[in-house]
């Protein structure tokens, strides 16, 4: 339980509740913060508000601060651009590049057909939201040039919903992956489809029934307090909606192992990386994507000791 007592937004303090813990041997453990762990509680909030306001006021009274941001944003304030890198084959042949014009929120991703020849806007993240919130996260090109897998994350969570985009029409396909986290996207060479890693739902979202769509305005992913546990390695075709994704590579008997699949450069081979956390520890599976695919047309359904 927790203090009767509700939060009162005057006193910035956090309300010490009543929770005790207790375990074996009697030992107990007082957890006077449990009702913090509900970040969409009325309670938790209330106090994030005022210690947003209690701190703007500390800050407001600062003189050197209108003068520091100043400065910082004029230093910032100039043009900005990665190197360039080369994607795809023979019709589909192109140059790629990301450019920020000094204060964008997010870098914009440039293409050109040849380096002599003018960028256009490939992909834009800062239109996806008003504020800037939105970004890229893990993206791939088809081997030939005519796809790209995306991401998109919003509000700085790790929480990826990948994207497909026809290179050829410029339209993204009806193709949605979503609850892809610490993943990277590794297409077939026919571009067919791709693999990548992703959780199950987490509980308390899918509890509350959250709207929770990227393109929203009820984004709130990132929020939940659950583990992140048992990510498996899928196939995505292109064209089927992702519950008929297929599985590829899972272990339940070691729910902390993060899983990332890759196709070799020839296109033979596929390499399943395992590690967990960020132990200085690895592991690595190979398998002939031939056998890999024949599972997939099969039915899938593999777990824990490969396809």
């Amino acid at each position: 339980g927790r203090s009767a007592m509700s939060f009162d937004p005057a006193d910035p303090n956090a309300l010490r509740g009543d929770t005790v813990d207790e375990y074996p041997g009697g030992n107990k453990v007082a957890d006077p913060y449990r009702w913090l762990e509900d970040p969409d509680g009325a309670d938790t909030t209330k106090w994030v508000e005022a210690q947003v306001k209690t701190t703007n006021a500390y800050l407001s009274t600062l003189e050197s601060r209108s003068f520091l941001k100043e400065k910082l944003t004029a230093k910032y304030d100039y043009p900005k651009t990665g190197c360039s890198f080369r994607r795809g084959k023979g019709g589909m042949d192109r140059y790629y590049f990301y450019k920020n014009d000094g204060l964008q929120n997010q870098y914009v991703l440039m293409t050109q057909k040849t380096l002599e020849d003018a960028p256009e806007v490939f992909f834009d993240p800062n239109a996806l939201s008003s504020d800037g919130t939105k970004s890229l996260g893990p993206s791939s090109f088809s081997e030939s040039g005519k796809y790209w897998a995306y991401g998109i994350t919003a509000s700085g969570s790790d929480w990826n919903t990948l994207y497909v985009k026809d290179i050829e029409t410029g339209k993204t396909l009806e193709d949605k992956v979503e609850w892809v986290k610490f993943s990277g996207i590794s297409w077939l060479h026919d571009d067919s489809g791709f693999f990548y890693s992703r959780y199950p739902e987490p509980k308390t979202l899918a509890a509350k029934g959250e709207k929770d769509e990227v393109e929203g305005d009820d984004v709130k992913r990132g929020s939940e307090t659950d583990s992140n546990l048992n990510m498996a390695v899928y196939f995505h075709k292109i064209g089927d909606p992702s519950s008929m994704d297929t599985l590829i590579y899972s272990d339940p008997t070691v729910p902390k192992w993060m899983f990332r699949a890759q196709v070799s450069d020839d296109g033979e081979y596929m390499l399943v990386t395992v590690s967990e956390s960020t132990a200085p520890v690895n592991r690595l599976y190979t398998a002939k994507v031939s056998d890999v695919m024949a599972h997939v047309a099969a039915g899938g359904g593999g777990g824990g000791g490969g396809t």
